[in-house]
C-alpha cells in the first residue's frame, strides 16, 4: 500500500469519526429537545442495535442508562443517512473541482497561473502561461 493511499485512509477515518460525533450530538439534542443540562452531566451515545444513552453525573462516578425505542432508532438512522449523503455529495464536488482545477487543458488553470505570476512579479503584467 502506498503512502498516499495510507494518508487518504487516515483522512477518511477522521472524517467519518467527525461525522459520527456530529450525528451523535444532533441525536442527543433531538432526544432531549435541547434542554438537557450539559454542564452537570456527561452524555454518551452507544449504538448497538438500539441507541443507548449513557448519562453520567459529573460529580459522581456512577451513571445511568436510558434505552430508546424503535422510533428513536429510525430517527438516528435517518440522521446518519442524511449526514453521510451530504458528506459524500460534498466530497464528490470537491473531487470534481480538483480534477477541473489542475487539468492543464482547462482554461481556469491558466487564469489562476497568470494571476499567481502577476502576484509574484514574474510575468511582467499579464504575461505568463498562454493556452
Amino acid at each position: 500500500m502506498s503512502y498516499k493511499t495510507q494518508l487518504v485512509k487516515i483522512k477518511m477515518k477522521k472524517r467519518i469519526k467527525n461525522l459520527y460525533d456530529i450525528i451523535d450530538k444532533q441525536f442527543i439534542n433531538i432526544y432531549f429537545d435541547g434542554e438537557f443540562p450539559k454542564d452537570k452531566y456527561d452524555i454518551e451515545l452507544i449504538v448497538s442495535g438500539i441507541p443507548i444513552i449513557q448519562v453520567t453525573d459529573k460529580g459522581k462516578p456512577e451513571g445511568w442508562m436510558m434505552y430508546s425505542n424503535a422510533f428513536y432508532l429510525q430517527c438516528y438512522n435517518d440522521l446518519k443517512n442524511r449526514h453521510f449523503r451530504e458528506h459524500i455529495a460534498a466530497f464528490k464536488i470537491q473531487q470534481w473541482w480538483l480534477k477541473i482545477y489542475y487539468d492543464p487543458r482547462q482554461n481556469i488553470i491558466h487564469k489562476v497561473m497568470n494571476r499567481k505570476y502577476d502576484e509574484y512579479g514574474c510575468g511582467g503584467g499579464g504575461g505568463g502561461v498562454e493556452k
